[in-house]
């Protein structure tokens, strides 16, 4: 979780999570990015969860860090960035077991899986703590 916190808030301050991460050219990519009016807003978003996952790195425990960094959405954004991609080919490619040769299609596999791994991890610490919850356990 700390990983994601920290590479999720780097791309999103270096303006590269937008659907632009997956242009070949680093040009169209700061255009596409500075004319994206979400990118301010995620920019605001990530300053807070770098501070949180350094200061986590350092001296938080582990219980304090899944807890609270599973409040924090731009972690959410990459995930969706991830499996949605920019190129709807290499999803399909993908999802369906596609053709080798389909450009960039290893590369969309590690992002898929990366993004599958949020969304899974996610799913998993909410229904864990919704147990613990009804359960009048502390939560972990």
């Amino acid at each position: 979780m700390l990983l994601a916190l920290l590479v999720s808030s780097w791309r999103a301050l270096h303006g590269t999570l937008t659907s632009a991460a997956n242009t070949s050219s680093l040009r169209a990519k700061k255009i596409i990015a500075t004319h994206n009016p979400s990118h301010g807003l995620l920019r605001r978003l990530a300053l807070p969860q770098a501070i949180l996952a350094v200061s986590a790195l350092l001296v938080f425990h582990v219980q304090v860090v899944t807890r609270v960094a599973s409040g924090y959405p731009v972690v959410y954004v990459w995930g969706a960035e991830c499996i949605m991609g920019s190129d709807s080919s290499d999803g399909d490619a993908r999802r369906t077991g596609g053709e080798e040769g389909v450009r960039g299609s290893n590369d969309t596999k590690k992002r898929w899986d990366v993004g599958e791994l949020i969304v899974r991890g996610s799913v998993i610490y909410a229904v864990v703590q919704g147990a613990l919850f009804a359960g009048f356990m502390p939560p972990a």
